[in-house]
C-alpha cells in the first residue's frame, strides 16, 4: 500500500465489483485500511461486574477532526483522547501510553502519575507538536493503575491509520518510520583564485 501511496495520486478502491471509494490516494488508501483493521482485532472480552474500578471505552482524535476519528491524515499536532468510565474515584492513579508499529516496535510511550479520577466518564487526552509518522497502521495501547495495582490495560480497537503523504525513500526499507519533509539543494563552492 505504500508503493501505491508513492506511485498515484488518485485511485480507486473496488469491492467486489463495486466502486465503493474514489479520490486523493491518501484518503482512500487510509480508508481502506481503515475498513480493513477495524474488524479484524475485534474487541476483547471486557469484564462489566460490580468489581471493576475503570474501564477504557474508546479513542479519537480529536484533531485534527477528519471524516474518520481514527484516521491521521497530516504530520503536524495532534490531540488524541481516550475515554475511560471510572465506576469507582481513584486516587494516586497511573495512566500509561503506547504507540506501536505493525510489527509491535514501540514508537513512543509516556505515562501520567498522581492522577485523581472521579466517578463518571473522563477523557484522557494527550496533545502532541508533531506525529509525523509514515503512512501505515499503527495500534495505541492505555493502561491505568491505582495503589492496588492494574485497573485496566487496553489494546485500543480500531487501530490509527496515518494517511499522510509520503515524504520518505520510495523503497520500504529505507523509509523508516518518520514522515518528514526534507529540502534539498546542490551548490558550488566558489574558491578564490590567487
Amino acid at each position: 500500500l505504500n508503493q501505491i501511496r508513492r506511485l498515484c495520486g488518485t485511485v480507486i478502491w473496488v469491492d467486489a465489483g463495486t466502486n465503493r471509494q474514489m479520490g486523493p490516494t491518501a484518503q482512500v488508501v487510509g480508508a481502506y485500511e481503515v475498513a480493513m483493521t477495524s474488524g479484524q482485532l475485534g474487541s476483547r472480552d471486557r469484564s462489566d461486574g460490580p468489581n471493576v474500578k475503570a474501564r477504557f471505552l474508546g479513542w479519537e482524535i480529536a484533531e485534527p477532526r477528519g471524516d474518520t476519528p481514527h484516521m491521521l491524515a497530516t504530520v503536524g499536532p495532534v490531540r488524541v483522547q481516550f475515554t475511560v468510565e471510572v465506576n469507582e474515584p481513584l486516587r494516586n492513579a497511573m495512566h500509561g501510553i503506547a504507540l506501536y508499529d505493525g510489527q509491535r516496535q514501540l514508537i513512543w510511550g509516556t505515562a501520567v502519575n498522581n492522577l485523581c479520577l472521579e466517578s463518571g466518564i473522563q477523557q484522557l487526552t494527550h496533545e502532541l507538536s508533531a506525529l509525523p509518522l509514515r503512512p501505515t497502521v499503527y495500534s495505541w495501547r492505555v493502561s491505568l493503575y491505582d495503589e492496588q495495582g492494574m485497573v485496566d490495560d487496553w489494546e485500543c480497537v480500531p487501530e490509527m491509520v496515518v494517511a499522510s503523504e509520503p515524504m520518505t525513500h520510495w523503497k520500504d526499507e529505507w523509509a523508516g518510520f518518520l514522515n518528514i519533509g526534507s529540502c534539498f539543494s546542490v551548490s558550488v563552492e566558489k574558491r578564490n583564485s590567487q
